[in-house]
Formats: structure tokens, C-alpha cells, sequence
């Protein structure tokens, strides 16, 4: 969310606050980059619920 503010104003208006958002930034870095790892499961996971650890691509 963004709140309306002077300074906000001002520093869009000069170039240095954008209109994108993190899940913008998010989705074009997906986008770019289908096949790199995204979510990696913790080391210890089997021991934690028996499961085995997995490795998530944004694809």
C-alpha cells in the first residue's frame, strides 16, 4: 500500500520512488528466470515431519 505523502510525491516525481510494487518486481524476476530456485525446504526436514527436502523453481 501506499500512502499519500509529500515526500512520496517528491520523490516520485523525481524518479527515484517507482510504481512498482515488491510482487511486480517479484513476478519479473520469475518471468525472467523460470528454472532458478525459488523455496528450498529446510536441511533437516525428514527429521522434522519424515519428509524429504525439496527445491522449488518459480516454474
Amino acid at each position: 500500500m501506499i500512502l499519500a505523502s509529500q515526500e512520496i510525491k517528491e520523490w516520485t516525481e523525481k524518479g527515484i520512488w517507482g510504481e512498482k510494487t515488491l510482487i511486480d518486481y517479484f513476478k519479473e524476476q520469475a518471468a525472467k528466470h523460470p528454472d532458478k530456485v525459488c523455496l528450498v525446504d529446510p536441511p533437516n526436514k525428514k527429521d522434522l515431519v519424515g519428509l524429504e527436502q525439496e527445491r522449488l523453481t518459480y516454474d
